[in-house]
């Protein structure tokens, strides 16, 4: 949950606009021993300093561009 709640803050800080690109999620669920794929709603402004910090956040293992 704090990983998540970490990513919510970077991307509600960098903001959604026209421009920006969709943002998935994938979380891997040991218990289930499956992946959950979540799509974020709007686009989203990644710049390379908010791909930057979603790497840093605790519990990101990979962060990629479509």
């Amino acid at each position: 949950e704090a990983a998540l709640a970490s990513l919510h803050a970077r991307l509600t800080a960098a903001g959604q606009n026209k421009r920006g690109a969709a943002v998935e999620i994938v979380i891997a669920d040991p218990a289930l021993d499956a992946e959950i794929e979540l799509t974020l709603p709007g686009d989203w402004a990644v710049t390379p300093a908010v791909r930057g910090a979603i790497k840093a956040v605790e519990g990101v293992l990979l962060v990629e561009d479509f």
